[in-house]
């Protein structure tokens, strides 16, 4: 996502696909059977491949430019489903403009709308809203700054220490509690059956 790499081509294609499973394949059989259930699954080891390449799901044409349109990739979901793979969506940035709640009241009638009845079924979903630092606005600005006008809102935002040290911005905690539990609500009541794997 250009907030993550304003300095190049925003998009990011995987090529060493064999490389990357073979290394998972070895630190599963390292970490043996997994015997405590999680917020990721209760069985299976979970990864997340391309952490650093979140995906914006809402206003697409702003903060996610040059990357497949949304229809596409929720029409991809069934043919995955199909396919026998288990599909989880991840709704990440949540960003927090002054449409927000409207942008994905209508992704989420998409989704519903697209979907098969298998596809729904299995579906479950990670909710994470922005979180942003000050060096990748800086270049940002340079090379995107109407989709910084949305990703960087000092008045809404206060400072966060990750666990990797790093010092970000999130928004504040009164506004980000009320805004989760609100996406929460609007998910139970447009797309019941997506389970929600976690939210923050």
């Amino acid at each position: 996502m250009p907030r993550r790499k304003g300095y190049s081509n925003p998009v990011t294609v995987f090529t060493n696909i064999d490389e990357i499973t073979r290394h998972l394949a070895r630190h599963i059989a390292t970490q043996g059977a997994k015997t405590e259930a999680n917020q990721c699954d209760p069985d299976a080891w979970v990864y997340d491949i391309g952490e650093n390449g979140d995906c914006s799901v809402e206003t697409a044409r702003v903060t996610d430019i040059r990357t497949s349109p949304i229809a596409e990739r929720i029409a991809a979901i069934n043919d995955f489903v199909d396919a026998g793979y288990e599909v989880h969506v991840n709704f990440s940035p949540v960003i927090l403009t002054p449409t927000w709640r409207a942008d994905w009241e209508d992704l989420f009638a998409q989704l519903d709308a697209a979907l098969h009845p298998r596809a729904k079924a299995q579906l479950a979903a990670e909710v994470i809203f922005l979180t942003h630092n000050e060096g990748l606005h800086e270049v940002n600005l340079g090379w995107h700054p109407k989709a910084e006008k949305l990703l960087w809102t000092p008045a809404v935002q206060e400072t966060k220490r990750s666990q990797n040290g790093a010092e970000n911005v999130r928004y504040r905690h009164p506004l980000k509690a009320q805004s989760v539990a609100a996406l929460g609500d609007l998910m139970a009541r447009t797309i019941p059956y997506c389970r929600i794997r976690y939210a923050f």
